[in-house]
């Protein structure tokens, strides 16, 4: 093999190695949700073991009991599995911006796609 087809080798592992690491970066993780996300009606307060609402429009607040967090694969988004009274549910965000300030609560059944900013 010449010298050419070696680095063209060596070029193309390189790649993949930085793709890799790439995605692997951008994975997300608690520090990613954790905290306060608001959006043009309420404020959402995410907590290891709960998740509180803060209604703007009413001043009401409620805190619910978070069984997990879910980072879906490849790292692009989560998924909250908690407690509406009795009964387990899911909400899942995604489309997380570049520098993590900006979320989308995914849409599904009656629940409309609804943008967080981090507050």
């Amino acid at each position: 093999m010449g010298s050419l087809g070696r680095a063209l080798i060596l070029a193309a592992t390189t790649a993949g190695a930085v793709s890799c690491a790439g995605a692997d970066a951008h994975a997300l993780g608690y520090r990613d949700i954790l905290g306060r996300w608001c959006s043009a009606t309420a404020r959402l307060e995410f907590a290891r073991q709960a998740m509180g609402l803060y209604k703007f429009a009413d001043k009401s607040r409620s805190s619910s009991k978070v069984q997990r967090y879910e980072f879906t694969p490849g790292g692009a988004g989560v998924i909250v599995h908690w407690y509406n009274g009795g009964d387990l549910t899911s909400s899942e965000f995604g489309e997380f911006s570049a520098d993590n300030r900006t979320m989308f609560l995914q849409p599904g059944g009656t629940i409309p796609r609804r943008e967080y900013r981090r507050c």
